[in-house]
Formats: structure tokens, sequence, C-alpha cells
């Protein structure tokens, strides 16, 4: 059998081409429905990189072993730790790893990328297939790290959160002692994690719906103090009551501050808005300093009027100072 004929291409030490050309042939042959013309691509395949490497290719296995690898010999996908660690294996072993990759690369589920772009009953036909041929491989090798590299597959890491295909999988290993025990534990350790994350999911929304209730009062205070303060502040105005208007100063500021708070925390709780928080702060400024002035103007209106600010007014106008104040400095040292 001339290797290079079926390959398609000229005798060569090159296995960058080599490989290139059986990828070429390998994804145009289906080793499910075509699985004699893929063993011999795959067999010319393997004497070619044969010669390029002057010696017997010698097919990948599971097991790690370091400090143990054939220089100048090189796998034919690099598929999880595939290092060189005896003389001979068995062409089946090498045969099954060369068709699961091909298989993921021909269905385009070799990556999460492209894993994610498909529905879920198309992923549980190519997780139930790569199930089973893995199960195969498991048989032929015995070597327990193959589910290792099954439960790293793209298509798994995303299947195994079905509660269907872990049921499956258990199901299917029940009897099988070894198997079955790292069957389970990936399911179970599957499972708390989805539980968690559902529990933080829950926990996440009953605090939002927390929030929303928050800011519903805030906004339902600040607008009945706003209205009956404002409301009070115009009855004073029109008939002189100085107790009236020193109420309702400190009702319209604690509307304000209400107000503003609500604001605050919509605009702090949206991303695209957090660089606006200190809107609100800036519209609470000005609405201070326009009751602060009408208040003021009035007390100093009656004082020049000769009737002079009572004691209640003037308490109130001297405590409302010193709270603008404060706030106004620890404002500006948060800023800071």
């Amino acid at each position: 059998m001339d290797c290079w004929k079926i390959l398609g291409i000229e005798k060569t030490n090159d296995k960058f081409l080599i490989k290139k050309a059986f990828a070429r042939l390998a994804h145009r042959v289906s080793p499910e429905d075509e699985p004699e013309e893929y063993r011999r691509i795959h067999t010319a395949y393997k004497q070619a990189l044969a010669y390029a490497s002057g010696a017997v290719h010698r097919a990948p296995s599971f097991r790690a072993v370091p400090e143990k690898k054939v220089e100048n010999v090189q796998p034919a996908f690099d598929f999880s730790d595939v290092i060189t660690e005896q003389d001979s294996f068995s062409d089946n072993i090498e045969f099954m790893l060369d068709m699961i990759v091909n298989y993921k690369i021909k269905n385009g589920i070799d990556t999460h990328e492209n894993t994610a772009r498909w529905h879920d009953h198309t992923l549980v036909q190519h997780a139930t297939r790569l199930l089973t041929m893995y199960s195969s491989l498991y048989e032929a090798s015995d070597d327990i790290s193959v589910w290792d590299a099954f439960f790293d597959e793209p298509v798994i890491s995303q299947m195994i959160n079905n509660r269907d295909f872990r049921s499956m999988m258990r199901s299917r290993f029940s009897g099988d002692t070894e198997v079955g025990r790292i069957i389970a534990e990936r399911c179970d350790q599957r499972e708390r994690l989805l539980e968690e994350s559902r529990k933080e999911t829950a926990a996440r929304q009953e605090k939002d719906k927390k929030e929303e209730k928050h800011q519903a009062v805030l906004l339902a205070v600040s607008i009945c103090l706003t209205l009956v303060g404002i409301n009070m502040m115009m009855y004073a105005l029109s008939n002189g009551d100085q107790v009236v208007m020193g109420i309702s100063l400190v009702v319209l500021e604690v509307g304000v501050f209400c107000f503003c708070r609500f604001f605050g925390e919509i605009m702090d709780g949206k991303e695209n808005m957090r660089r606006n928080g200190s809107g609100a702060l800036f519209v609470r400024n000005i609405l201070l300093c326009i009751i602060n002035l009408i208040a003021y103007g009035s007390a100093l209106a009656s004082f020049l009027d000769a009737k002079g600010v009572s004691p209640f007014l003037g308490v109130i106008l001297i405590i409302n100072l010193i709270v603008i104040i404060l706030v106004l400095i620890i404002e500006r040292r948060n800023r800071g």
C-alpha cells in the first residue's frame, strides 16, 4: 500500500504536511459510515509519520509518565495528556482516539465556543455518542483516566447540567463499581454546584425584592412629605405664621432627602448610570438651597418689618444651618 498515494502528497519528512493531508481526508470520510476507508487512511497516515520520524510511530496513552517522551515523535492530535509510555500499544486504541477527535472536529463540538451554538437536543445526541465511544475506549485500554478526559469534553461540561443526562449515565454504569463511582461523584459534584447556584439566585432575587420595596416606600414617603411641606410653607407665607414655617422647613427637607435617596439608589443600581450617581446629590443641594432661601428670606422679611423672629423659627433655622454644613462637610470628605 502506497501511503503517499492514499494521502495525495509527495514523499516528505514534513510532519505538518502529513497531518494536514490526513485532516483533509478525515473530514470527507465518516469513521461510523465508512470504517474500512477511514482505517485505510489512518494506516497510511501512521506509515507516513513513521517514515518522517525515522522510527515506528507509537500510539498515545492516557497515563502520564514524566521525562519519558520520544523525541521528534508527535501524536496525531493534541489530545489531553498524550505522553508515550510503552513500546507498543494496540492499534485499536489509537484508532479510537483519532476517531473521537475526528468526530468532535467534524461535528463542531471541539471547543466550548462551538458547543455553545448548538441546541440541547443536538448536544444530547453528541454527548450520548461520545459516552459510547469513551466507554469502548475504556474497555480497550482499561485506563480509568479515560473518564477524566471524558468529563473535560466541552459537550459533557455543558450536558452534565442536564438532569436526564446525569440519570442516564448513572443507570448505564451502575453495575461497574469503579466507573460507576467516578461518574456518581462527578454527577453529585455538579448537583451540589447547581443547588448552590439555585440558592444564590433565590437569595439574590429576594434581596432585589426587598430593595424594590424599600425604594417604593422611600418614593411614597418623599412624595407625601414634599406635598405636605409645600402646602405648609405656602400657608405660612400667606399668613405670616413662623411656627408653621419652621415645621414646613423640616418636613420639606426630610422629603427632599428621601426623594434624592430614592433616585440615588435607582441610579447606583444601573451599570450605565453609576457615573451619574452624583446627579441625585446635585439635585438635592439645589432643592435645599431653594427651600432655605425661602425660609431664611421669610425670616429676614419678618425681622425687617419689625415683627421679629419667633424663638421656635430661630432655633429651627440655626439647627438647619448646622445640619446643612455637616452634610456638605461629610459629602466633601466622601468625594475626597
